[in-house]
């Protein structure tokens, strides 16, 4: 599992991960943030549209269609944080929502 913070203008600020992490989880997750912030919302937004057949978010750029890129706001200051990539999302979600309380 990874899990990424980054400011306002997309630069990573903070990551961790586990040991024996897939490579792969550690662009995700920092990606899965970024896209959090420029698109000023939850990418799981992004999911659930092509779930339901909307093909075009392929096509947008910095655009992540997997849940987990969060909206968080500390000291009036919105960031974005990411839940972690790597574990069955139900497992994920206390993870995810856990970020809100690090920063």
């Amino acid at each position: 599992m990874a899990a990424a913070i980054v400011d306002s203008g997309g630069n990573l600020v903070y990551f961790e991960k586990m040991d024996n992490t897939l490579i792969a989880s550690i662009n995700i997750s920092i990606e899965k943030a970024r896209s959090a912030v420029f698109f000023k919302g939850p990418t799981k937004g992004f999911e659930d549209e092509l779930r339901g057949g909307g093909l075009i978010v392929l096509g947008v750029h910095g655009a992540v269609p997997l849940e987990g890129g969060i909206p968080v706001a500390h000291r009036r200051q919105h960031c974005r944080c990411h839940r972690g990539f790597g574990r069955e999302l139900p497992a994920g979600r206390p993870v995810r929502q856990g970020g809100r309380g690090f920063v």
